[in-house]
């Protein structure tokens, strides 16, 4: 983690303003949604599309909104680093090949995706055993959620090509710079740097709701130990972007070769 004088500056971030400043932007644009789509006619179209069930860019129009929430709390996580007046750069650091061997790190990050996969076989078999349903359901809306086949070759490519930017990119960096960049120093500062890498991956993977919270606790743990070993939080977005950028693949694989 930074230097002392680096982590001084983290005590004025206070999670509970961060979280307080994204909830107020969505009111606010949320509001406006609402006063366009009284007033502008166009725009009741879109409306429609979101509350129907079936239309074909239904799943375009919830996969934009859900790009525009991640690069709003982005937005807010950088303002909020920046008003603490925090090394952004020296936060996220600068990858250089001479400065440092890279394959430990290579190893672990393929590591933690056996692991990954392991874990979350062993969380389907004892979950299956109380609730058969909840694993049944999950499975399938996992392999359903970014699934999307469309007639019009424009639609289908903007889907995906969106969803890459969305999970690949914007949503690591994102989730790093909440998760290691701010409460994993915060929590820190309170409690230690042990209890601070198991509460923030417990809260990461539970904030994901669903049965794989193991793996996701384990992603979290490996992107802290990750950050605390290099000092450079490149390295967990790396980590975050290549896991997501597997089931990115194993996704488009799954349209094309459907189960």
């Amino acid at each position: 983690m930074n230097d002392n004088q680096e982590i001084k500056h983290f005590r004025s971030l206070k999670i509970r303003y961060i979280a307080r400043d994204f909830s107020n932007i969505l009111i606010v644009l949320t509001i406006l949604v609402v006063i366009i789509a009284l007033f502008y006619v166009p725009f009741h179209q879109v409306i429609i599309n979101l509350l129907a069930p079936n239309t074909e860019s239904n799943d375009l129009i919830f996969l934009i909104l859900y790009l525009i929430i991640i690069l709003i709390l982005f937005w807010t996580i950088f303002k909020k680093l920046r008003y603490a007046q925090v090394n952004i750069k020296q936060l996220i650091g600068k990858l250089t090949l001479r400065k440092k061997s890279y394959l430990p790190i290579i190893i672990v990050i393929i590591a933690h995706e056996l692991l990954h996969r392991g874990l979350n076989e062993l969380s389907v078999f004892f979950v299956s055993i109380f609730s058969p349903t909840l694993v049944q359901n999950t499975l399938e809306q996992s392999q359903q959620d970014y699934i999307y086949s469309s007639e019009q070759e424009f639609i289908q490519v903007t889907y995906w090509v969106i969803l890459f930017i969305t999970i690949v990119l914007v949503a690591p960096i994102t989730e790093e710079l909440l998760f290691r960049g701010i409460i994993l120093h915060r929590w820190a500062l309170k409690w230690g740097v042990t209890p601070s890498i198991l509460l923030s991956s417990i809260l990461f993977g539970l904030l994901h709701g669903d049965i794989f919270f193991a793996s996701r606790i384990t992603l979290g743990t490996i992107a802290s130990l990750l950050y605390i070993k290099t000092n450079m939080l490149i390295i967990p977005i790396i980590q975050h972007g290549f896991h997501n950028f597997l089931a990115f693949l194993n996704t488009f694989v799954l349209l094309i070769y459907p189960l």
